[in-house]
């Protein structure tokens, strides 16, 4: 399922986190059950990407996926829907400049480390 609404809770939370698709959403109208927290946190189920932390896996399940996802990446890049920019570069012998430059805060924009610059 893309999307589950839960207005139970305790009886029906679990069966509907499995029913979830990877990236679904799921929405309780009462609190996930289980030990409540200062700031309440839904337990991560195995198919559940909770969207304040996602990683790779959770946007590209496959080889096929990863392939057609860096496809669609390259070709914004060629066609300038998508736009970067460029902080600074640096030489592999400059690492640890550029890291440091990383971490003050005050850059903007993607640093790359480049081979011979």
């Amino acid at each position: 399922m893309d999307v589950v609404y839960d207005g139970i809770g305790k009886d029906t939370f679990e069966a509907g986190l499995a029913a979830l698709r990877p990236r679904g959403m799921s929405s309780w109208s009462v609190p996930p059950p289980g030990p409540r927290h200062r700031s309440t946190r839904v337990p991560r189920a195995p198919r559940l990407a909770l969207p304040h932390r996602p990683t790779l896996v959770d946007h590209a399940t496959d080889p096929e996926e990863l392939t057609a996802r860096a496809a669609d990446v390259f070709r914004w890049l060629r066609e300038g829907v998508l736009k970067t920019a460029i902080g600074g570069c640096y030489g592999f012998d400059r690492a640890g400049e550029a890291h440091a430059d990383l971490q003050s805060g005050t850059t903007t924009g993607k640093l790359l480390l480049q081979p011979g610059h």
